[in-house]
């Protein structure tokens, strides 16, 4: 039988202690690795991010554009009003036809370090909801109030052909042919219409609101762009 002082401890101390520490090691690289894995993930993520809210950027400035010619068509309308006399006939048709015409979420938001940067984007979401809530209220007021108005009162196809140029501020995406029309109808009588100044009114008050719900988004994206710059950086 072997002498217990025979056997070698501090041999077997020492390859248990090698066997632990090679263990943690292992589990520290496996941690490490991980690590790295999540933020090269972050890293995609991000760019991917700029990338998205860049494009978006862009089409924000489509949209300030068609809001503020629509605002601009909307004030010519009002002025003219006081002095219908001073506007002419096709001029206010295409003013008119101006009237008418008309995410970002990863889902692994937690691996962003950057508790600033998170928050922007935890907010953003319903920021874009806030600007399709406009889009989706400019089409239920253009289909219930405007077009019903207009077809009682207008020639809808005169209107048409005057503003073929396409989106009042950033222009025709297509081509459209001319509508036959009969005999030219004089719509600046509208300006002597109290329905027509109030529809117009209340277009005015929903597009200065979806450009400031615009704004907002933009300001958003930009800050957010500005985060991940620093975070990529990093």
């Amino acid at each position: 039988m072997t002498n217990i002082h025979d056997i070698p401890w501090n041999r077997i101390a020492v390859e248990a202690a090698a066997i632990v520490a090679s263990i943690l090691l292992a589990f520290a690289i496996d941690a490490w690795w991980d690590d790295r894995q999540d933020r090269a993930e972050e890293q995609r993520i991000l760019v991917g991010l700029k990338s998205e809210f860049e494009q978006n950027l862009e089409l924000i400035d489509i949209e300030f554009s068609y809001r503020h010619a629509v605002i601009d068509s909307i004030l010519r309308i009002l002025d003219a009003s006081v002095a219908p006399s001073t506007m002419d006939p096709k001029v206010m048709d295409g003013l008119i036809g101006d009237l008418i015409d008309g995410l970002l979420q990863s889902g692994r938001l937690s691996l962003i370090e950057n508790e600033e940067l998170r928050r922007v984007l935890a907010s953003m979401p319903s920021q874009f909801d806030d600007t399709t809530g406009s889009e989706l209220y400019d089409q239920d007021v253009t289909r219930n109030v405007i077009l019903p108005y207009l077809r009682t009162h207008t020639s809808l196809s005169q209107i048409a052909n005057a503003s073929s140029d396409g989106r009042p501020g950033v222009g025709a995406s297509q081509e459209s042919k001319a509508y036959p029309t009969t005999a030219p109808v004089d719509h600046t009588e509208l300006l002597r219409d109290p329905e027509f100044l109030a529809i117009v009114v209340q277009q005015h008050w929903d597009h200065t609101s979806a450009v400031l719900a615009y704004e907002s988004l933009q300001a958003a994206l930009e800050n957010g762009i500005r985060l991940i710059d620093l975070e990529t950086n990093d």
